[in-house]
């Protein structure tokens, strides 16, 4: 009887093997779609690829952030910041300066000193400004000649103007 079970085994697996064959080729698949158990259909290949896309979308929009330290983005010079910061301050003292001595809030003398004392602060400023600029191996065309009287004068000027818009 043990013998008549096992040749039972045998013919069922064969028919169901040729059955599970049969019903593929009745539904058109090919027997490269078989995968294991599971069936690759066109949608199924479709959520791959999208799935796949999307993975690689979020590694190159994470990569920034997987790299190390964020090292491609140029560290910010906060020496730098400062003395721009202070320029502004410097050309916003003059400006107010002049503005005083406009309304007559100052002395002809007072005006000439403070003026005088702020001049240099700024001129020593934009040297600073330059140093720094040339330090880190660029142009120091932002502050570049505004020691010069006549260019500081015009940029102070500029300053003013763009003021008075706000």
């Amino acid at each position: 009887m043990h013998a008549l079970a096992e040749a039972g085994d045998e013919e069922r697996g064969a028919g169901m093997h040729a059955l599970a064959e049969a019903g593929d080729e009745e539904r058109g698949a090919e027997p490269y779609e078989r995968w294991g158990r599971f069936k690759m259909t066109a949608e199924t290949a479709l959520f791959a690829a999208l799935c796949a896309l999307a993975l690689l979308g979020l590694l190159y929009l994470g990569s920034p952030i997987l790299s190390a330290g964020g090292q491609r983005f140029e560290a910010r010079d906060t020496e730098l910041d400062e003395l721009m910061i202070e320029r502004e301050r410097s050309y916003t003292a003059l400006a107010d300066l002049d503005f005083d001595k406009e309304c007559g809030k100052i002395s002809d003398a007072d005006y000439e000193r403070l003026r005088a004392d702020l001049m240099r602060e700024t001129a020593h400023i934009l040297a600073e400004m330059d140093a720094r600029i040339e330090a880190r191996g660029g142009s120091p065309t932002a502050a570049a000649g505004a020691v010069d009287d006549d260019l500081l004068e015009r940029e102070i000027e500029a300053f003013k103007k763009a003021r008075e818009r706000y």
